[in-house]
């Protein structure tokens, strides 16, 4: 990594790690004051926002870093493309909010709960004017962990002080919006910085130009909610409230540790897609290759982790009410290690090199399977139905893509995936002997993860792994940062 790059995954990194802890400290509190029926109420509703949202943004986050990456040191071309791209997006806005009003009017479930329903859709505008890919393409990595950490305080407070009973779901869609959008005000102000508005020649751009190469970029949006949105989406017509409520609980904590895995990647975008528009094709794989050991190298262990303490995880984050969420987060488990690989694969990989339509394609076939297993599991697992469609389609999904990507992906991949493995599994041995110590559960959990880590590290210290020495090396010498 180089000097720059050093810096942005570190302030990326602190980024996930607020990310990660937001819902450790406020998913516990409102899951137990909303019980299970409440959650999956709003999670129901906000699936809905979510798709409309998809088809709104059309792959504008992910193109958007990318053209704005490759222009980035020319200012004249910037703001150009980043005025077109915005003016784009704000048209679809537009057309999103009539789907909005349609659905609103014409689902019973969603009529029966219009306020809710409409509070959430405005996650979609704010979405909208918030223009994140413009940072990321930027690298402007210190401005988003900033500003990210501040709305993050404020939804905490937001949280504890206004939901305090199950009658208060209004204020908990408020919470929701806000934690996730409410900061993106300050984006749209904050780009009079970057872009120079008082000269920009407004006849000369083309907006609808960009609209073929968004709509290329669209299906890869799916990689972030086929997965957990589609299901709780099917679960709320073909299951209970209280189902939708505990595929939430155990998707919620994948959720948590995907953000830990894809830290490096989303720094590696805009980063990646300028190397390859200067054409170092040579840096490129070389850092592809390096930020996929680092996946798998944390991944892994996760993964296996959280199958063997589902039992302690499930009770202490979400309450003992949630005991049927145990064995769905163990289903689901593999997942971290399926799907950080494979939107590193799709997103950081084959999209860089524009193969979006060969993601486009797998991705559409891995949805439509994913239906068709959920429509055939659910009357007959409920819940976990959900969780075991999920793993196939997403398993189905990454063997595909590592094909297309094989010359970049295979070098040293059996060698690394092996090397981990054997690490995980001696480290599941540890872990699983600590389960029969007798402590409280906090401590029990506390310990386990602690011996787990600990033994981890240990064996990758004496493979000698190069992802374990670099993140040594990048954690403890400073002056590199």
């Amino acid at each position: 990594m180089s000097k720059s790059l050093k810096k942005n995954f570190l302030l990326n990194f602190f980024n996930t790690v607020t990310v990660v802890l937001f819902p450790v400290i406020t998913f516990p509190y409102a899951s137990r004051i909303l019980m299970a029926d409440g959650i999956g109420q709003i999670n129901f509703l906000k699936s809905i926002v979510d798709y409309v949202g998809m088809f709104v943004l059309l792959g504008i986050p992910m193109y958007g870093v990318r053209e704005v990456a490759k222009v980035r040191d020319n200012p004249e071309k910037r703001t150009k493309i980043s005025l077109e791209i915005l003016l784009l997006s704000l048209f679809l806005t537009l057309l999103g909010y009539l789907v909005i009003a349609v659905l609103g009017y014409s689902i019973t479930k969603v009529r029966n709960e219009l306020p809710l329903f409409m509070v959430l859709s405005s996650s979609i505008f704010l979405m909208t004017i918030g223009s994140e890919w413009f940072y990321k393409g930027v690298e402007d990595f210190k401005y988003i962990t900033i500003r990210g950490l501040i709305v993050k305080i404020i939804s905490l407070f937001l949280l504890f002080f206004l939901v305090k009973n199950k009658t208060d779901l209004m204020w908990y869609a408020i919470y929701n919006v806000f934690g996730v959008a409410g900061g993106n005000f300050f984006n749209l102000f904050r780009l009079r910085m970057y872009i120079d508005f008082k000269n920009v020649k407004w006849l000369e751009l083309s907006i609808f130009r960009h609209f073929r190469f968004t709509l290329h970029s669209f299906a890869l949006n799916l990689f972030f909610v086929i997965y957990i949105t589609l299901n709780v989406l099917m679960l709320g017509f073909l299951d209970t409230n209280e189902g939708v409520g505990y595929f939430s609980a155990a998707t919620k904590l994948i959720q948590v540790a995907l953000t830990v895995v894809s830290s490096l990647g989303m720094v590696m975008l805009p980063r990646l897609s300028n190397l390859l528009s200067e054409q170092q094709n040579e840096r490129f794989v070389d850092l592809s290759q390096k930020a996929l050991q680092f996946i798998l190298a944390i991944s892994l262990p996760i993964s296996a982790g959280l199958f063997l303490l589902a039992g302690l995880i499930i009770p202490l984050f979400c309450g003992d009410s949630y005991q049927p969420a145990i064995d769905t987060l163990k289903i689901v488990s593999p997942l971290i290690s399926v799907i950080g690989l494979s939107s590193f694969i799709g997103i950081q990989i084959l999209y860089p090199q524009g193969k979006e339509k060969i993601v486009m394609v797998w991705i559409i076939l891995s949805t439509i399977i994913n239906i068709g297993l959920n429509f055939l599991l659910v009357p007959l697992y409920s819940f976990n139905g959900a969780a075991i469609a999920s793993v196939v389609a997403q398993l189905i999904l990454l063997i595909s893509l590592i094909f297309y990507s094989k010359d970049i992906v295979l070098v040293g991949f059996i060698n690394s995936f092996m090397r981990y493995l054997f690490a995980t599994f001696i480290m599941v041995i540890a872990i699983w002997l600590s389960l029969f110590l007798y402590l409280p559960k906090f401590l029990k959990l506390i310990f386990c993860l602690s011996i787990g880590g600990v033994v981890y590290s240990l064996i990758l210290l004496i493979f000698k792994d190069f992802i374990y020495l670099q993140i040594r090396s990048f954690l403890l010498d400073r002056k590199k940062v």
